[in-house]
């Protein structure tokens, strides 16, 4: 029910985005110029659209879409990039300066702002949540989870996007729980080997220096794959499907500190760690 909903409201939201596009043809056309409140009906309008239409596809295509409904890390950013937008044109217009080449201008300003603050990710200075899963919903891969992966301080949560697994961890700070920055996470080590088409990663978060193993192989259902390590790592199995095929991911957590000597047994080959190297491909 939730869905049809969405879709009447995809459906009815369309209609009045080309009806408030035939009113700004209209108002060009006769009088020569477009009025504030029609500029700022079409852009709530077609923000309204993208959101709806996103959910839409979201629910309807699991792990192909980034976004999410509700207040999420990029829903956050486009409105706040709205409203810097809806300011500027108020102020153009009470200076008596709103053109059509200065509209452009300002519109292609707001959305360099938009892929900047993307990237950014300032909330993380200032913005922390009562409850991990909160966190995880803020930036949008509460829904495409794969598997959790627990350890002391913090947790890591493995996601599809685009139909690829990503990584992302989740923290307890003083205040609350955060997610990771880009350069709060460190590749210790990555392996992967082509030939028997498996990949391993070592993730730390640098915040609380705890370490995540990711050991990733292509299903075979005539074949139970064994895993282990020096460490007596509990890996955690989940199988999913990406733009590669079907997948299984063994997920662990290493604690805090590289570990020394350390060794994964993967069905029967013995692989040592080496932290002096990393980005090893095999072919």
């Amino acid at each position: 029910m939730d869905i049809q909903i969405l879709d009447i409201a995809e459906l009815l939201l369309f209609v009045l985005l080309i009806c408030t596009c035939i009113r700004i043809y209209r108002q060009k056309k006769h009088k020569g110029k477009i009025s504030l409140k029609t500029l700022i009906m079409f852009l709530i309008n077609f923000i309204f659209y993208g959101m709806v239409t996103g959910t839409n596809y979201h629910r309807t295509h699991p792990g192909e879409s980034k976004f999410q409904g509700g207040i999420t890390y990029n829903n956050v950013r486009i409105f706040i990039c709205s409203i810097v937008f809806c300011l500027g044109l108020a102020i153009m217009k009470k200076m008596k300066k709103l053109a059509s080449k200065r509209i452009i201008a300002w519109a292609i300003l707001c959305t360099v702002f938009l892929i900047i603050m993307s990237f950014c990710e300032i909330e993380n200075a200032y913005v922390s949540f009562s409850t991990a899963d909160q966190a995880e919903k803020y930036y949008g891969i509460e829904k495409n989870k794969i598997d959790e992966i627990y350890g002391e301080d913090s947790i890591e949560v493995l996601y599809l996007e685009d139909r690829q697994m990503y990584s992302k961890i989740v923290y307890k700070g003083e205040k609350g729980w955060k997610c990771t920055t880009n350069s709060e996470i460190k590749y210790l080590y990555n392996r992967a080997d082509f030939k028997k088409d498996n990949s391993i990663v070592v993730r730390e978060c640098i915040v609380t220096g705890e370490l995540y193993v990711s050991v990733v192989c292509e299903k075979n259902d005539n074949k139970d794959f064994q895993i282990s390590d020096t460490q007596n790592t509990i890996f955690t199995k989940k199988e999913f499907v990406n733009k590669n095929g079907e997948q299984i991911s063994y997920n662990g957590y290493l604690g805090k500190g590289k570990p020394q000597n350390y060794v994964i047994y993967l069905d029967g080959e013995e692989i040592p760690i080496d932290w002096n190297e990393s980005g090893i491909t095999i072919v």
